[in-house]
């Protein structure tokens, strides 16, 4: 079994407990907890992932500051401001220097996202 699949599995895991947890949540958007866990499937190291509220056209801080996403790893990351929100741009900053925007992530329903540095995957409950 690779070492993605390995961590797939445990994110799939993760997400159905998530899920149990958002379905006693009330319907309103100020009852969502908004973090997501970003899983790098590519060569490169994520040393930075900055999170915005899809009105607000500054990226917030570095949510991983003085950390890296190493090829196979994940972390789990949630805005600093949500007011009230449900869509966020996520911005990925790679160790080579490539930016990867992903527009309008859906943080109140989202629970997973993996990148391979190309492209990107989310994962909704």
């Amino acid at each position: 079994m690779s070492m993605i699949h390995t961590i797939r599995t445990l994110v799939a895991a993760a997400t159905v407990a998530s899920a149990t947890v958002f379905a006693a949540n009330a319907a309103s958007a100020d009852s969502f907890e908004r973090w997501v866990y970003v899983t790098n499937e590519s060569e490169w190291a994520i040393e930075a992932i900055h999170i915005a509220n899809v009105d607000d056209p500054r990226w917030g801080p570095n949510l991983i500051r003085g950390y890296e996403i190493f090829p196979g790893e994940y972390t789990e990351v949630e805005p600093l401001r949500e007011e009230g929100y449900c869509r966020f741009d996520v911005l990925m900053v790679f160790d080579d220097g490539y930016e990867m925007t992903l527009p309008g992530v859906n943080l109140c329903e989202a629970t997973d996202i993996f990148t391979d540095g190309y492209d990107y995957d989310v994962y909704y409950i």
